[in-house]
């Protein structure tokens, strides 16, 4: 088995103190047995075998349902393939090899609050919290646009509906969520990113609410390399 890496932020992330303790408890097993893009299979049967294998006596099936409703609810797990696979969100470990998981698409992380009452509603007795409220997401895609407007970077001019539900996909990220803020400092730092590259591309916007952009960020992918250094060579893809 792989060695995973629990970043220090799961201690101070809000979502995942947000979850019961039997669910954190699930979350945190979940990350040792799913493959290094956070993928596994997402069947409450198997993942009762695989996450708890010595506490089968203890762990019933409908508790496996109510653990992962509850990691999909807040964002931290999406499901997939009519719900025959899931990933958790942010995962942020290295890559080793190719995934044997077939990859979610983009509009899966928007739909994952959908997936959880879904799931909530499978289960008597389950009671769900109150909705977020549009207020709360419009001031959380307010915030991230205002700050990457004033960061010197290409302007969002426009904020449509794509860039909405891209935005709000994000924003369901533990990792994107605690680390948004020190990535556009990072970007509007990097010389790459403003233009001094070989094909004088910029980032803008839109490539920041690509899924994996931030953790590249935050690994320093984009910083500086001193003047006597020579930069970095990208060919082809988005950036």
């Amino acid at each position: 088995m792989p060695t995973r890496i629990l970043r220090e932020g799961i201690l101070t992330s809000e979502k995942v103190n947000s979850l019961s303790l039997n669910a954190e408890v699930f979350y945190r097993r979940l990350m040792s047995v799913a493959d290094d893009y956070g993928r596994y299979f997402a069947h409450p049967s198997i993942l009762r075998a695989n996450c708890f294998p010595l506490k089968l006596d203890d762990v019933s099936e409908p508790d496996v349902k109510k653990m992962l409703a509850e990691c999909l609810k807040l964002g931290l797990v999406v499901t997939y393939e009519d719900g025959k696979y899931l990933q958790i969100t942010g995962f942020g470990q290295q890559t080793r090899s190719k995934s044997k998981f077939p990859e979610p698409q983009e509009q899966l992380l928007i739909k994952c609050e959908a997936d959880a009452k879904q799931m909530l509603s499978l289960d008597e007795g389950v009671v769900e919290d109150e909705d977020e409220g549009e207020d709360g997401a419009a001031s959380g895609v307010e915030e991230v646009v205002s700050a990457w407007n004033e960061s010197g970077l290409v302007r969002c001019l426009s904020l449509n509906d794509t860039r909405k539900r891209h935005l709000k996909a994000r924003l369901a990220d533990p990792f994107f969520v605690q680390h948004w803020s020190a990535a556009v400092k990072r970007v509007a730092a990097s010389d790459f990113c403003k233009g001094k590259n070989e094909r004088g591309w910029k980032a803008d916007f839109d490539w920041f609410l690509q899924p994996a952009v931030v953790s590249k960020i935050m690994e320093g992918k984009y910083d500086n390399r001193g003047k006597a250094s020579t930069p970095i060579r990208h060919t082809g893809g988005n950036y």
